[in-house]
């Protein structure tokens, strides 16, 4: 009879146990599911990912919409950018630098982006510039110096203003009148590049740089 009652006191506590042990068994589970739901997907091949950007640049260039047609060199701008990274993340790589990449483009409102794709001056402008070695970088730093603005607007809207950006880019004396334009206010480093991303020639290499860390990372975590 004793032990009976015994073990009926011991009844509660062993349900208890079990209830514990359950929920125990259940967060080992939980957190069993969510690491490999957190898993990361394998890393697409980066032919992969021009290939996403291509198809996205394709698109502006046959949207009959829009006020010019985009053409491979021209000035690419943050909002064409930013759809591509999402695809990026449906092929399984989230760039980790998305931001700061999409910070280095410029946008519709931006100064440069105004000069060159307000009008048909412009975008026959950029597109001659273009072709220039660090061609939107010296427009981009002209804008940055005293009467600056007004400098490019000339430069644009008559004869042989792109010429001189060529000279500016490619001949010895151009070379040295941005030695000179270095010592002007903000002027600083005239003849180097801004670190901005201009074109989608130069977002396929920063995002190559992105991949290449990306891989780095995921080989020490293995």
């Amino acid at each position: 009879m004793c032990h009976a009652r015994s073990k009926h006191r011991l009844a509660p506590y062993r349900s208890f146990s079990l209830a514990l042990l359950l929920v125990g068994a259940g967060g080992v589970l939980t957190a069993e599911l969510t690491v490999a739901a957190q898993r990361e997907r394998p890393l697409p091949r980066f032919a992969n990912v021009e290939n996403l950007v291509a198809q996205q640049f394709t698109r502006l260039s046959e949207d009959e919409d829009s006020d010019y047609l985009y053409k491979p060199g021209d000035l690419i701008l943050r909002e064409q950018v930013a759809p591509v990274f999402n695809r990026i993340k449906r092929l399984g790589w989230d760039v980790a630098d998305r931001q700061q990449i999409l910070a280095r483009i410029h946008q519709p409102s931006d100064l440069l982006a105004q000069q060159l794709l307000g009008s048909e001056k412009g975008v026959r402008f950029m597109r001659t510039i273009s072709k220039y070695p660090l061609g939107y970088d010296r427009i981009d730093r002209l804008n940055r110096l005293p009467l600056g603005k007004r400098t490019v607007h000339d430069l644009i809207h008559k004869v042989g203003g792109a010429e001189m950006i060529r000279y500016m880019t490619t001949a010895k004396g151009g070379l040295a009148l941005g030695q000179m334009l270095s010592e002007d206010s903000g002027g600083k480093d005239f003849n180097k590049p801004t670190g901005r991303i201009y074109t989608q020639e130069q977002l396929i290499e920063a995002l190559k740089d992105s991949y290449k860390a990306e891989k780095e990372r995921r080989k020490k975590r293995r």
